[in-house]
Order: C-alpha cells, then structure tokens, then sequence
C-alpha cells in the first residue's frame, strides 16, 4: 500500500507567493486617489496596485518606488493608523527623470498636505536601466531636490536583502534538510556596496533627508535571514509578506520617531 506524502510541517508561519498579499491590500485599503495615478499604477488580475489607509482626509505620507515600496506600505499603515499613507509606483527607477513617475511626482510635490515622501527601490535591479550619462546619485539629487524645495522632508530606503531560494525551503521542515533560511551577510553587503555611495552622498549633502537601513532587521554578525522565531518574512526571494512588511513597518516608527508626527 503506497502512502500519499504528508505535507511536511511547518517550520516558520508567512504567506508565500502573492495571493495571499494582494487580497489582503484589497481588503483593508482604498484605492488611492488622484484617479489619474491610480489608473496609470500597474495592476494585479486587473486591479490597480495603488492603495491609500485612509478613505477621507488628507495623505501625509507617500511611499514613491517600485514594488520593494509597495512592500512597505502595509505595516506602515498599521503601524500609524491615525496617518494617511498612501503609495505609488512604477517599474523602473524611482527618478523624477523617468516618464513612468512624472506625474506621481507632480503630484506629491504640488499637495502641500503630503509633508513626508519616502522613496524605495531594488536598487542592485535598478542600476541596469540608468540614463548613459548619469548615475543612481544624480538621478535621486534632482528628485530628492524637487521635493526638499518643496517643503517635504524624504526618507530613502537602504534595501532589504535578496535571496538565491524560494521562501517556500524556508517555510517547511524537510527530513535531511540542511537549509537555514540565511545567506552570507558579506554578498549581501558586497550587493549593498554598488548603490548605498550615492544613498549615502544624498544624506550627507541634504539636511532634510534620512536613510532607513532595513537590512539591519535581516541581518545578524555574519548571515541575513529570511525568517526569525518561526516567522517567515518573505513571500518571494526579494518581497516581504504580510508579516515581513507588519515587522519592518514597527521597526522603522520605533526607530524614526519624527515619521509618527
């Protein structure tokens, strides 16, 4: 008699894939408004992935990149629930250069209620499609400098880790699996190290921006982990999940306390 394989236990709780991520923006979130940018904002099975935590009132916070920003949006909203947040985005670089942000920045720039921008990216990804004659530094001083003249105080993002595997090695116990949900911190610092300069330059030459250093909740003395405590933080190799994003959204207000007010 052969035996159906049991689903081997779990070894660290979180949803994987998208579904689960997707259904759960949907059913706690508005549709962000302008209409216009929630029109333009890519789609999942055809709904617009552009959200707002709040149906009236006005939007404080906007969240500009691409999809590591709309990571992001969800445990910042729950973390700061009395605040409008809202978030945009598009494919490529987050830069008030490239066609796809034009109007997510004339936007952002011209609401004087929306005081706080904060601008993520997959930056390792995103220094593939980067103009000839420019750089990651210029392209975020010329975005970061239309919106400090604008009155807004910005935040930019330094990356999460990637991974090399899937979450799904990560979320069940497997006989005879040696696998740890880490990677060496050192090829992820080796990564870091092709765009945090120009991060680091933009901080150092405006008073009014803040790096938030997110890898620091991933990574421990030597390995950056995709799960802690049995949680699972990851839904694909380079995208939170539902807890990962709950866990760096409180993480990032306890650290950033001027983010609350």
């Amino acid at each position: 008699v052969f035996r159906i394989a049991a689903k081997p236990p779990v070894k660290n709780t979180g949803d994987t894939g998208h579904a689960a991520w997707f259904e759960y923006l949907n059913s706690k979130f508005q549709k962000c408004t302008p209409v216009n940018l929630r029109n333009e904002a890519p789609s999942h099975n055809g709904s617009s992935r552009c959200f707002q935590s709040q149906v009236n009132g006005n939007k404080k916070i906007a969240i500009i990149g691409d999809s590591h920003a709309e990571d992001l949006f969800l445990g910042l909203a729950e973390a700061l629930p009395g605040v409008n947040i809202v978030y945009y985005i598009g494919g490529p670089l987050p830069s008030i250069n490239k066609k796809e942000y034009e109007n997510i920045y004339k936007f952002v720039v011209n609401d004087p209620e929306i005081t706080t921008v904060i601008i993520s990216a997959y930056w390792s990804q995103r220094l593939e499609n980067m103009p000839k004659d420019s750089n990651l530094e210029k392209e975020l001083d010329k975005t970061v400098k239309a919106l400090t003249t604008a009155r807004k105080r910005v935040y930019i993002v330094d990356d999460i880790p990637d991974f090399s595997f899937d979450p799904q090695k990560c979320k069940y116990s497997k006989m005879f699996s040696q696998h740890t949900c880490s990677k060496d911190k050192n090829l992820f610092m080796a990564k870091r190290s092709t765009y945090y300069w120009a991060l680091e330059t933009i901080e150092k030459n405006n008073p009014t921006v803040t790096i938030l250093h997110l890898w620091q909740y991933f990574c421990s003395e030597n390995t950056c982990d995709m799960a802690k405590d049995g949680i699972l933080f990851y839904r694909d190799n380079n995208h939170l999940n539902i807890n990962g994003s709950q866990y760096v959204g409180k993480k990032i207000i306890d650290d950033n306390p001027l983010l609350a007010q």
